[in-house]
């Protein structure tokens, strides 16, 4: 499994849904050995809105069901390990800096682990439901769901201010890895 891109896929549905919109296709058709990704762009002069539009959503539903033909629950558990072993060094210094014990710190890491690992089986859930109508707003609620329920634990255990420090250090890192993958796909 190439994990190059591993990183990027797992903080959040934004960032995989930013793949979903983006139709990309292989360099050179993909002969060469080029494993680079380049976005195909529409020329609007030569289209109506309502063409592109068309042509867009074509190409959603196309990358959808490739990804839905690859998508399953293992290779799902397989990024969000692979992208929590990026991101816990990060977790371990800011609890290491607030002086929190290992085992305060082994719980907070434990409920951000089971909270982005709810939210991947619900992205391949997503992604089998075919375009079933309401699937991407159950998505949607669902993910907000999950965060809330971990947000009101990780309260809980660290306090109003140091989740809301937490939470800045997600969002960090979630820029930071959505950058990273944007850059790579020019």
């Amino acid at each position: 499994m190439n994990t190059r891109y591993l990183p990027a896929l797992i903080p959040l549905v934004a960032i995989a849904c930013f793949y979903l919109v983006r139709p990309r296709t292989p360099v050179n058709g993909g002969h060469g050995g080029s494993s680079a990704i380049r976005s195909e762009s529409f020329t609007t002069s030569a289209r109506t809105p309502e063409e592109v539009a068309a042509a867009t959503a074509e190409n959603r539903k196309r990358i959808e069901g490739q990804l839905a033909d690859a998508a399953s629950y293992e290779m799902q558990r397989e990024i969000d390990e692979a992208a929590f072993a990026v991101r816990e060094p990060n977790y371990r210094a800011l609890f290491s800096r607030w002086g929190i014990g290992e085992a305060a710190a082994n719980r907070a890491l434990s409920i951000i682990k089971e909270r982005e690992r709810q939210k991947g089986i619900m992205f391949v859930r997503y992604l089998k439901a075919e375009g079933r109508e309401g699937s991407g707003k159950e998505l949607t609620l669902s993910s907000e769901v999950e965060g809330v329920l971990a947000e009101q634990e990780l309260v809980k255990l660290l306090g109003e201010n140091r989740h809301r420090e937490l939470a800045r250090l997600d969002e960090k890192m979630n820029h930071e890895i959505a950058t990273r993958a944007r850059l790579e796909d020019d």
